[in-house]
């Protein structure tokens, strides 16, 4: 065995020591302490869908408040969290635990077959294909970005793995075979019930096998169709519950923030939440503001600049079944980032809309970090990805520490309703997903997981009352957007305050 050699399996040795390192840390965030168990990377929003999925693995239906049918989730994600809840007897803490768990797995699993697809993906640019696989695990787990959106009790992590495993088997299968091909089809199905907005993809990777120059037309729309029609199939019992039950194929939690009103601000937050998913390893900040993300865009067009020949020479060498795909995953983000600056008005959500950009982010700074070790300096290497490393197990103590980025619903708006509202009494909320998670009878008042609400923006005050609902605790500006300006001319008076949260009464008169 050459030195040179030796010295690049020492390399791929410590490359699996970290990459260890790393899973183990990550495991830790199902046993932190009760007193920070429910904080970040846990969000909010988490906890509508994981109410829902308690709901279910209590026997209770797919409900949020116990009562009325809610479509805000996404499917798959729910159905694999209601057994968990069922596990664990409907028990809260018990049941996060496991989601935890299932996040951790996920997260292996996707960093399994982020390395399966790099060995492929740059089989012929390395006479090293296991270090690029290696690599690439070490860079996805790594990656606070991928990290924080992986364990934040919503569906991020199961989509990513879904949409790895499907571009995992279609550069697998023999695209002849049209048993195989509808195999994936149906995988592609999995995949957009994991995250609906994944029907893009189905709908470009499909076209893709219309524009095959090296077979006639009838083959080109056979292939199309054993993709499309079996995903179409497989995820068609969720539109289906959609149209019957609510009458539109939008999940509520898609309207509630739907807004067709695009702005320059909206754009820059998107080119912002791109950037972020496209350096998924240096996000340790969480840079939400727009000027904070894009200061990472010199570093992204350096390393672009730097590896340019080297990845129009590796692109023009694949196999063209791994071609397509990249085509295919390229465009789907770049129509995720028109989407939704262009029809939803939540930016903050637009760096998790776009979490399948960081696939490609992964397999490209694993191709430049296979370009140091090969020209620059393996030791510098090393030193950069055992840095990199340490941002997990650094981000698995911060957030174990219950003062860190506490949200305000658990130090706040939980507390308060807690002390002063009596437990069979109805809350109602806007932000009210940690809320509803810890405490029986709360509506949601902004329609994200309450379809009935939807419909009621406007007519609020009334819907109240047909409901009965006497509390209702909020930020202030939601306050006045729900109750009116003046809530006291509806018979709402201020009963407590905690921090950033009110809660008001109703008197009746």
């Amino acid at each position: 065995m050459s030195a040179a050699k030796a010295r690049l399996d020492r390399f791929d040795r410590l490359v699996v020591a970290l990459a260890i390192l790393v899973l183990c840390a990550a495991l830790a965030i199902a046993a932190r302490p009760p007193n920070a168990f429910f904080n970040e990377p846990l969000l909010d929003d988490g906890y509508y869908v994981l109410t829902i999925a308690r709901r279910i693995g209590l026997g209770q239906g797919v409900t949020y408040d116990g009562t009325a049918l809610s479509n805000g989730f996404q499917p798959l994600w729910v159905f694999l969290c209601a057994p968990l809840f069922w596990l664990s007897d409907g028990d809260r803490i018990s049941g996060i635990r496991y989601v935890l768990v299932l996040h951790w797995l996920l997260y292996a699993l996707g960093a399994l077959l982020a390395a399966a697809l790099a060995e492929r993906l740059f089989a012929k640019s390395t006479d090293r294909p296991r270090s690029a696989a290696l690599i690439a695990a070490l860079v996805f787990l790594s990656s606070s970005f991928i990290w924080t959106n992986g364990f934040n009790g919503l569906e991020t992590s199961l989509s990513i793995v879904c949409l790895l495993a499907a571009i995992l088997c279609y550069v697998s299968i023999d695209r002849k075979n049209r048993l195989h091909l509808a195999g994936c089809g149906a995988l592609l199905g999995v995949v957009v019930l994991a995250r609906v907005d994944a029907v893009f993809f189905v709908i470009l990777f499909s076209a893709i096998q219309l524009v095959r120059g090296s077979v006639g037309w009838q083959e080109r729309i056979v292939s199309a169709l054993c993709l499309a029609g079996p995903a179409f199939l497989v995820s068609s019992p969720w539109w289906a519950y959609n149209v019957i039950a609510f009458g539109h194929l939008t999940p509520s939690s898609g309207l509630a923030l739907q807004d067709w009103a695009p702005t320059g601000s909206r754009y820059m937050t998107s080119v912002a939440a791109l950037v972020r998913a496209l350096t998924p390893m240096v996000d340790f900040l969480n840079s939400d503001t727009w000027p904070r993300a894009i200061a990472r865009a010199p570093l992204l067009g350096l390393a672009i600049w730097w590896t340019w020949p080297d990845l129009r020479a590796l692109f023009r060498g694949l196999d063209r079944s791994l071609a397509e795909i990249l085509i295919a995953l390229a465009l789907f983000v770049a129509v995720l980032a028109v989407w939704y600056p262009s029809s939803s008005w939540a930016s903050f959500f637009y760096s998790r809309y776009f979490a399948p950009a960081s696939i490609i982010g992964v397999w490209f700074w694993t191709f430049v970090v296979l370009k140091f070790v090969q020209r620059v300096d393996r030791n510098l290497v090393t030193a950069g990805l055992a840095l990199i490393a340490a941002q997990i197990p650094v981000l698995v103590v911060l957030h174990s520490d219950a003062s860190y980025h506490q949200p305000a619903m658990i130090g706040e708006q939980v507390p308060l309703v807690g002390d002063r509202v009596p437990p069979n009494d109805l809350v109602g909320a806007v932000q009210s997903g940690t809320l509803g998670f810890l405490r029986d009878r709360v509506v949601n008042l902004d329609g994200r997981v309450n379809f009935e609400a939807l419909g009621r923006r406007h007519d609020m005050a009334q819907y109240l009352r047909e409901k009965d609902i006497r509390w209702f605790a909020d930020w202030p500006f939601l306050v006045h957007e729900y109750l009116g300006p003046d809530p006291a001319k509806s018979g709402w008076s201020p009963v407590a305050t905690k921090g950033s949260m009110t809660l008001y009464r109703y008197d009746g008169r």
